[in-house]
C-alpha cells in the first residue's frame, strides 16, 4: 500500500510539473501527455502507473478529475502538444462565434486553427472532434 501511495505521489508531482499552465490558466492550456512519458521519467513501467492511478481522483479549483484525465493524446502546436480536449474547446468556440448565415466548413475551421493557434490538424480530425462535441455539419448549422 505504501509503494502504491508513493507511486501516486510521484505521478501527481510530475503531472503538476508538466501541466502547470493548465493549473494556472485552465482547460485550454492542457497539454498532451501519455503514461509512457511519465513512466520514462520515473523509471517505472506504464502498467505500474496505470494500476496506481486507476479509480483515483484529484480535486483542483476547476473541479474533481480522474487522474487519468491528464493523460490525453494531442496534436503538436507551436510550443508543444495541445491535448485533444483543449482542441475540442477551440473548435467549439470557433463555431460559437461564426456567422450563422454562413457557417464555417470543417476545412475553414482547420485553416482557422492553423492561422490563429498554430495547430496543424487534418480536416477529418476537425470533423471527428466536431462530431464528438455533437455539433452538426455546417449545412445543418445554417440559419437564415
Amino acid at each position: 500500500i505504501q509503494y502504491r501511495r508513493s507511486t501516486i505521489e510521484l505521478v501527481i508531482k510530475k503531472i503538476v510539473e508538466k501541466q502547470l499552465d493548465f493549473f494556472e490558466h485552465g482547460l485550454m492550456h492542457l497539454e498532451s501527455m501519455t503514461l509512457s512519458d511519465i513512466a520514462k521519467e520515473l523509471n517505472m513501467h506504464p502498467s505500474t502507473i496505470s494500476r496506481a492511478i486507476n479509480n483515483k481522483f484529484v480535486e483542483i479549483p476547476y473541479g474533481v478529475f480522474p487522474i487519468k484525465f491528464f493523460f490525453q493524446s494531442g496534436v503538436a502546436d507551436g510550443e508543444g502538444k495541445k491535448a485533444a480536449v483543449a482542441i475540442k474547446q477551440l473548435i467549439r468556440s470557433i463555431i460559437k462565434k461564426e456567422d450563422k448565415r454562413k457557417p464555417l466548413s470543417d476545412e475553414k475551421i482547420k485553416e482557422k486553427l492553423k492561422e490563429d493557434y498554430s495547430l496543424n490538424i487534418a480536416r477529418r480530425t476537425v470533423m471527428k472532434y466536431r462530431q464528438d462535441l455533437n455539433i452538426p455539419a455546417s449545412y445543418k448549422r445554417r440559419k437564415e
